[in-house]
């Protein structure tokens, strides 16, 4: 491997060969990824055929589902080609602070758009202790307000942008240290300091989306709207957490930093090789309950209407709408007073 470098080339692992459990994980990585990427297009072409009169609901649905074939896709790139591990764990992150967006626009689109959500679920009383801090049993009730959905808006709204540009950030140093492998203990900090804070800033807008989800339960209770977001939680949480590990681990003082198999691999880049199989392993496990908790008959329920409200129609408008439909010559009402939709997303 080139001096300075902290991942091999993929002419240099066919040339001096892989570690004894690198192949093995590659070709099941490979085989599930295939997998995954079948059930995905045949998950979204069955969904598009019903999805006609839903596509806000359709969109969403496929960018929450599609986020673990992805997360397949860029941890088996990354164990064939190593030097993409950085940037592919980058994209994973970005993806996974979209999805948190995805959720929080579902509920929306199933209530019939913010004001009404809002409105339908004001004065409701709703539990605080909701997942992570489900143990909290003493937390009190409160009653839903604007308030409480602005708050929980912006711990979701925080998450992705804190994600999306830290790890930026931590993209950019982590290349520019592997010119000079080792990293210094600088670069080192910030990469640990961005995981272990991304996972609790993960862990608050999971707190956000839960407290939107819960409230609204019982008038989704048909779609099954909780268990929808368990099942990503579960998984994102997990594989945050082992991140976190991981990162822990390779960057403690006491830890190897040498090459220990033909100059090739370093103890960090296998044990990153790892973390990137379990992550593919348990996409693959995750996938088809995701799948099954979003069917096809959700397109069958119908939204929540947005709010309505009235409007008046002035004299002249009403006469000259009178003349139109034939029916002028008797006497014309004072006002007329229709009912139209208003936009509430």
């Amino acid at each position: 491997m080139a001096e300075g470098e902290s991942y091999p080339s993929i002419s240099e692992m066919i040339e001096q060969g892989l570690p004894p459990e690198y192949l093995p994980i590659m070709i099941i990585s490979m085989i599930l990824l295939l997998f995954m990427i079948a059930v995905s297009i045949w998950n979204v072409m069955r969904h598009k055929k019903f999805s006609t009169k839903q596509p806000i609901q359709f969109f969403c649905n496929m960018g929450i589902l599609q986020v673990y074939p992805f997360f397949t896709l860029m941890h088996t790139t990354s164990l064939v080609v190593p030097k993409f591990t950085d940037v592919a764990v980058f994209l994973a992150e970005f993806y996974e602070a979209l999805t948190f967006l995805f959720f929080l626009r579902l509920v929306l689109t199933f209530m019939g758009g913010k004001k009404n959500h809002k409105d339908t679920l004001k004065g409701q009383h709703v539990h605080l202790n909701v997942f992570p801090i489900n143990c909290f049993i003493c937390l009190p009730e409160i009653q839903y307000s604007h308030r409480y959905f602005r708050i929980n808006e912006c711990l979701i709204v925080f998450y992705s942008i804190y994600t999306t540009v830290l790890g930026y950030i931590n993209l950019v140093s982590v290349m520019d240290s592997s010119s000079t492998y080792p990293a210094n203990a600088v670069e080192q900090k910030f990469s640990l300091f961005f995981h272990i804070s991304g996972f609790w800033v993960l862990i608050i807008a999971i707190y956000g989306l839960s407290g939107i989800f819960h409230s609204a339960q019982d008038q989704l209770v048909h779609r099954n709207i909780v268990k929808k977001f368990l099942v990503y939680k579960v998984y994102v949480t997990l594989v945050k957490l082992q991140i976190v590990i991981i990162g822990a681990v390779a960057h403690h003082e006491g830890f190897d930093q040498g090459f220990d198999y033909n100059e090739l691999f370093t103890t960090e880049s296998r044990i990153k090789a790892l973390n990137s199989f379990f992550v593919v392993v348990e996409a693959a496990l995750f996938f088809p309950l995701a799948v099954y908790y979003y069917p096809i008959d959700d397109y069958n329920h119908p939204h929540a209407l947005p709010t309505l409200k009235p409007r008046v129609i002035s004299n002249t408008a009403a006469k000259e709408e009178l003349l139109e439909d034939g029916l002028g010559g008797g006497k014309y009402p004072s006002s007329k007073v229709e009912t139209i939709p208003v936009e509430t997303v």
